[in-house]
């Protein structure tokens, strides 16, 4: 009897013991978050490119500010058509805590003390709206990219640094190629999370070149 006690006694600091540690081998199967690691990063990229970088085509003549009609072959071509699909496609990528922050600064103005910082880089136009961007994707004539590299994940460098109450941080080698064909290598960090049965990424994934390496 005191021998079962005892064992079941080691049993229990075992489970403690993991629980405070986040013991990894039995929290997750590494070639799993492997694989969804990199799909969802293939994904992240044009998510980055739409709300980061040069953004949604416009149709029409070239206007220094104000909106414009969303290209309807590049929405097409992505499975788009309004504002409710555009986040669709974001929270299948991005977990919620991540897209809501990019919706929040993308999808809405930003303003300090009633003083409006940076207009909805994008915005669902209602059909009383008329003519022909009545019920249509508009865009942000001119808004400012924030990354024009092109980002090159080696995934076989994927590397699993840590696992923690559900959210797991993996390293992984990335060529940041700059428009002037420059190149440098870099380890990036991200991390995952699993929410509603996937696994999401919680980290942006667009890296900068870095001109004073």
């Amino acid at each position: 009897m005191k021998a079962i006690k005892s064992l079941i006694g080691l049993m229990l600091v075992f489970a403690l013991s993991c629980a405070l540690l986040s013991c990894s081998s039995s929290e997750v199967d590494e070639e799993e978050v492997k694989t969804a690691a990199k799909e969802l990063i293939e994904g992240s990229f044009i998510i980055n490119e739409i709300f980061y970088g040069n953004g949604i085509p416009t149709v029409g003549e070239e206007e220094p500010e104000g909106y414009k009609e969303a290209d309807p072959v590049f929405l097409s071509k992505y499975g788009l058509s309004d504002i409710e699909s555009l986040k669709n496609m974001t929270k299948k990528v991005y977990s919620t805590a991540m897209s809501d922050a990019i919706f929040r600064t993308k999808l809405s103005a930003v303003s300090d003390n009633g003083v409006i910082i940076s207009y909805a880089r994008y915005y669902q136009s209602s059909e009383e709206d008329g003519g022909d961007v009545g019920g249509k994707l508009m865009v942000l004539s001119g808004a400012e990219a924030l990354f024009d590299e092109k980002n090159e994940y080696i995934y076989d460098t994927l590397t699993v640094e840590s696992v923690k109450n559900g959210r797991v941080t993996l390293s992984v080698d990335v060529n940041v190629i700059n428009s002037e064909e420059k190149s440098q290598k870099v380890t990036n960090n991200i991390t995952l999370v699993y929410e509603n049965d996937a696994w999401r990424l919680d980290t942006l994934t667009f890296i900068k070149y870095n001109n004073h390496k």
